[in-house]
């Protein structure tokens, strides 16, 4: 790399991004970002609204472009997501840098496209089967791998949890159109046993080597915590065979109860494995898997790191977030990253607060993205990124870290499931699903040769910096039924140094309401300021605070970016509004509105 290599950078997406649910943010997603070899970068994210965008960053100006899909013929990606983490959307830029997307798919037939002319996104074909018939029927959790000599690699589940087979299909490109696909083999065979095998990040090393990891689920338990074994497998004959890491064969289409492949014996229920976290292979050609198991008599879930160390299956604890093993305070899925320097990363993050009572997370991982450099023993946990993704999880830009060596990847924020009512929605920061209707996403970039610096806290992360604020006295009544401006609580005025960056907005307060069925509601009002000082029509509403209880509760929103305003290169005029709906009144007993700019090494 050059020496003019920013350590780490961060590029925020042109638009803001739909966090309802965890499409845009699941270790399933393989990949959200990708690279072609000119060095263009291209995205695909779920935006507001839930259409699903497709971005391309020019290497050479710097300028995005985007695409609706669902402006495309045949809305080949559907013309919304549905409202289901499980509903990832993946990209590559294959050998001839045509770009393919798949996904919008949990357990239905195939979508797929691939860009008619290479490092294209305006013009697309649609795949209606990569090989057909009845293995196509239900599809989920495709990836995507890019081998060595150009090949590329796709891995899906064809079936569902619990009931599912997985298969391995290549695609062969060609320089002057689009190329064929064939079928490798079926890799795995569950629903005959009514199983599934749940797959890890699935890895083509330096040498061409495929590593699989699985986790197996069996429909009589279908719960999270019924995820049980380890089962590690390899071809380096691109798939004609598979052997275990010390080069027993094994026979395939592997069943779980073939244990030759078998790594991890665990019970069948509360290994703590949450299925499909992370797999990398160093430059000795040995495999790392990060996964979450159960450690502690208590006991607790937690990050580890298993690889294998020449001769024996190494096991050892990453984090140490003492929550129990809920799954709402539970970490994050981890990503893994082996560096040609020989360095080994796991890469995390877990939410600002834990829900349930099964404890808190510990102060120093709250609310961030971290990496853990774990080379040879060690536990070097830093912060990555400063910003709370809430229940996001990381992937990694295949090609990004193979070709030129930067770590890079999608960072949001989203909420768990949209139609969820579990104690969920009743923690500090999360109370309105319009909340996470409009989130902030970006793309990171490290360059995995100054990690060195980020595990000595060296480099500035990105962060939400406040700005301005404007407070709430204690005890304010509030009666009117519609949204009206809160008395007394003076607006803000962004300042014009602060045009051309992204702002955010957040509502922290205290309040209760005088009777049963009364809704107390703060909200804030963004409105755009014309050249005289005076708004020009163009505003938003949003960051939706309700208080429904006759007890005082505390509650905040997360930072929302604004939509419009400096972003847009105006000046904004924010403030705050409150109703109580129901028959009662609403009293106030104390609210901060802040506006923060996202601080640190940012590139627009």
């Amino acid at each position: 790399m050059s020496a003019v290599t920013p350590t780490l950078n961060y590029l925020p997406l042109p638009g803001r991004l739909r966090g309802s649910s965890g499409y845009n943010a699941r270790s399933y997603n393989q990949d959200s970002v990708t690279t072609d070899s000119q060095g263009n970068l291209y995205a695909v994210w779920v935006a507001q609204g839930g259409r699903i965008i497709i971005g391309k960053r020019s290497a050479r100006f710097g300028t995005w472009s985007t695409i609706d899909t669902s402006t495309i013929p045949n809305a080949p990606m559907g013309n919304f997501v549905n409202e289901d983490s499980h509903n990832t959307i993946s990209i590559i830029a294959d050998a001839q840098d045509r770009i393919h997307v798949c996904g919008n798919m949990h357990g239905e037939a195939l979508k797929y496209m691939i860009s008619t002319n290479p490092r294209d996104i305006t013009t697309w074909t649609q795949v209606t089967a990569m090989v057909g018939g009845a293995t196509e029927a239900q599809v989920t959790y495709l990836r995507f791998m890019l081998h060595p000599d150009g090949e590329l690699f796709i891995h899906y589940r064809e079936g569902a949890s619990g009931a599912g087979d997985t298969y391995l299909n290549k695609y062969v490109g060609s320089v002057g159109a689009i190329g064929a696909f064939t079928r490798v083999l079926k890799l795995s065979d569950g629903k005959t046993y009514s199983e599934n095998a749940y797959e890890n990040r699935t890895v083509i090393d330096r040498a061409g080597t495929i590593h699989i990891v699985y986790t197996w689920r069996q429909s009589s338990a279908p719960s999270f915590n019924a995820n049980n074994d380890l089962y590690y497998l390899r071809s380096t004959d691109k798939g004609a065979t598979w052997k275990t890491v010390a080069g027993a064969t094994i026979t395939m289409p592997l069943l779980h109860s073939d244990v030759t492949a078998r790594i991890l014996d665990t019970p069948d229920l509360d290994s703590g494995i949450i299925n499909q976290a992370g797999l990398d292979v160093d430059t000795l050609g040995r495999p790392h898997i990060a996964i979450s198991l159960a450690d502690g008599s208590t006991p607790d879930r937690n990050v580890h790191h298993l690889w294998w160390n020449g001769t024996t299956w190494v096991n050892e604890q990453v984090s140490d977030l003492r929550n129990g093993m809920g799954w709402y305070a539970r970490p994050m899925r981890a990503a893994i990253v082996c560096t040609d320097d020989g360095r080994v990363l796991v890469f995390y993050s877990s939410m600002i607060i834990s829900p349930g009572t099964a404890g808190v997370i510990p102060a120093k991982t709250a609310g961030s993205f971290r990496m853990v450099d774990v080379t040879d023993g060690q536990l070097a946990d830093a912060p990555i990124a400063l910003l709370d993704g809430r229940k996001a999880e990381m992937t990694i830009d295949q090609r990004a870290l193979r070709e030129r060596g930067l770590i890079r990847m999608l960072l949001t924020a989203c909420n768990g499931e949209l139609t969820q009512t579990t104690a969920d929605k009743n923690a500090l920061e999360y109370w309105h699903d319009d909340n996470w209707a409009a989130q902030w996403g970006g793309i990171l970039t490290i360059d995995a040769l100054q990690v060195g610096a980020l595990s000595r806290r060296e480099t500035p992360l990105p962060r939400i910096r406040t700005i301005a604020q404007t407070s709430v006295s204690e005890d304010l009544v509030v009666s009117a039924t519609t949204l009206g401006i809160v008395a007394g609580v003076q607006p803000i005025v962004t300042p014009q140094e602060m045009r051309g960056k992204q702002l955010f907005v957040r509502i922290t307060g205290r309040g209760k309401v005088s009777a049963a069925g009364t809704t107390l509601t703060l909200q804030y009002r963004a409105d755009q300021q014309n050249s005289l000082g005076g708004t020009n029509g163009s505003g938003e509403n949003g960051a939706s605070l309700p208080f429904t209880g006759t007890s005082t509760a505390l509650r905040s929103t997360p930072w929302i970016p604004f939509g419009i305003g400096p972003i847009t290169g105006a000046d904004m005029l924010v403030r705050l509004f409150a109703a109580a709906v129901g028959g009662g009144t609403g009293t106030i007993s104390g609210a901060v509105l802040e506006v923060g700019v996202l601080d640190g090494p940012i590139s627009y």
